[in-house]
C-alpha cells in the first residue's frame, strides 16, 4: 500500500509540474522510434506533444516509462519496473535529458526498496535512435 501512495504521489506531483509547463514548452525533437541502449535493450518511444512514453524489457526486468517535456530538452516522469521472475515491482523518477534528435540521456532514481533497489538509488544510462 505504501508503494501504491509513493508512486501515486510521485506520479501526480510531476503531472502537476508538467501541466503547469506543459503549456508552454515546445519540444526541440519530436523522439517518436526506435531507441537502443548500451546494455543491447531496445525500446519504442511513442511521442504525442509534450508526453512521452515507452516500453522496454531488459535484462529480466520489464519496464515502462512515462514521461512529459518540462523544458525544450528534458523530460520528467515515472519509471515502473517489474521483476518478470518474481513480479516484485517498484517505481523511479526519471529525468530524460534529449542531447541531439538521435541521442538521450537517462537518470533514474529509486523511489521505493520494493525489490533489488534501495530507495534514494540512482540508475543512469543512454539511448540512441535506430529507427
Amino acid at each position: 500500500m505504501n508503494r501504491v501512495i509513493t508512486a501515486s504521489l510521485a506520479a501526480l506531483i510531476v503531472s502537476v509540474a508538467g501541466l503547469a509547463k506543459a503549456d508552454t514548452v515546445v519540444p526541440k525533437f519530436n523522439l517518436t522510434g526506435g531507441w537502443n541502449s548500451p546494455d543491447g535493450s531496445v525500446a519504442e518511444y511513442f511521442q504525442d506533444g509534450t508526453a512521452l512514453t515507452w516500453v522496454v524489457m531488459s535484462g529480466g526486468f520489464a519496464h515502462t516509462y512515462s514521461a512529459r517535456y518540462i523544458t525544450p530538452t528534458k523530460l520528467e516522469g515515472i519509471q515502473h519496473r517489474v521483476d518478470r521472475a518474481s513480479g516484485c515491482s517498484t517505481e523511479m523518477l526519471l529525468t530524460l535529458t534529449v542531447v541531439g534528435a538521435n541521442d538521450v540521456s537517462v537518470s533514474a532514481k529509486a523511489l521505493d526498496s520494493n525489490c533489488d533497489l534501495v530507495k534514494g538509488q540512482i540508475y543512469t544510462s543512454s539511448a540512441y535512435r535506430v529507427l
